[in-house]
């Protein structure tokens, strides 16, 4: 296991609308921080991809997380709603991580069908998770802030 020598706390916000989805990100999240042996993390579900951002804003808000991974799937639809629902989305969850300056991997999921769902949530190939993915870029993303706060 690897390791920084100083606990990290991440806080995983998981939307669970499309169950077996979600539980592949969530899966692919959980197996990159379990190779950290100084990450700990806690898990929050809620319903969908609307209600995640204000769960990671109280997440930051608590200062009990170093950083944050939001993992979740929006699937386009016959209306202009699944348009207006990633935009919103991606837009908090960045004000999110701008305004409490907290790491966020976003692992949520806007795709065209329920193939390319199962595509980029798949265990067998970590290297299509996006829950991985989310994982890793927050590992990097507090390993880099870390250095920065190093040379102050």
């Amino acid at each position: 296991m690897k390791s920084s020598h100083q606990e990290i706390r991440v806080g995983i916000v998981v939307s669970d609308y499309y169950q077996d989805i979600a539980q592949g990100l969530l899966t692919g999240a959980k197996s990159v921080l379990d190779e950290y042996s100084d990450i700990k993390y806690e898990t929050i579900q809620v319903f969908g991809a609307w209600e995640i951002a204000l769960i990671a804003k109280l997440m930051a808000q608590s200062n009990r997380f170093q950083a944050l991974i939001t993992l979740g799937c929006i699937i386009r639809g016959e209306t202009s709603h699944f348009d207006h629902l990633c935009h919103q989305c991606s837009q908090a969850l960045m004000s999110v991580s701008m305004d409490y300056t907290i790491p966020l991997g976003f692992g949520v999921l806007t795709v065209e069908n329920y193939a390319q769902a199962e595509h980029r949530s798949g265990i067998a190939d970590r290297n299509n998770n996006k829950g991985c993915e989310a994982a890793i870029g927050v590992i990097g993303s507090i390993h880099a802030a870390r250095q920065i706060h190093q040379s102050d």
